[in-house]
């Protein structure tokens, strides 16, 4: 609980220097639009509030848990489950030419929340075709993006 509260930290102070970046661009055109300032600095505002909500989080449970001992991590699983998603990742980089971007990121997400996160095949399958689908959306229709199709185009 303590390395979370530290880690949370750094990246709001991370964050947070972001920010200060951000501020050096403009905020609004002198015709009333918005410039190249705006996302960053709302971005950035955002993410610093739910980092604060996330480090208050952190302190209250601190306070009501008693001190609990960290489980024993074996090391060498840890570097498999490493290992396994750095050859998941470059074979869905790979066959994303040829089974098209949306296709590869569900097996991507399936394969992973399967094997590395021990979710089961029913809950990894339904939050896969979600998000594929919620991505083919957003590109297809509101962005006006044509992700690679691959066999299916």
């Amino acid at each position: 609980m303590k390395k979370e509260l530290i880690f949370a930290m750094f990246f709001f102070l991370f964050i947070f220097l972001f920010f200060l970046q951000s501020m050096t661009l403009p905020f609004m055109l002198p015709n009333g639009l918005l410039a190249s300032g705006f996302f960053p600095r709302i971005l950035t505002v955002l993410i610093l509030l739910l980092t604060l909500c996330y480090i208050v989080s952190l302190i209250r449970k601190m306070k009501k848990e008693k001190p609990v001992q960290e489980k024993k991590v074996n090391p060498r699983s840890i570097v498999s489950k490493q290992l396994f998603l750095v050859v998941a990742m470059a074979l869905a980089i790979f066959l994303g030419e040829y089974l098209g971007v949306t296709v590869t990121t569900g097996l991507f997400l399936l394969v992973t929340l399967v094997f590395i996160e021990k979710l089961s095949w029913l809950r990894s399958a339904i939050f896969s075709i979600s998000t594929s689908v919620s991505i083919y959306l957003i590109f297809e229709f509101a962005l006006n993006l044509n992700l690679p199709k691959g066999i299916f185009g």
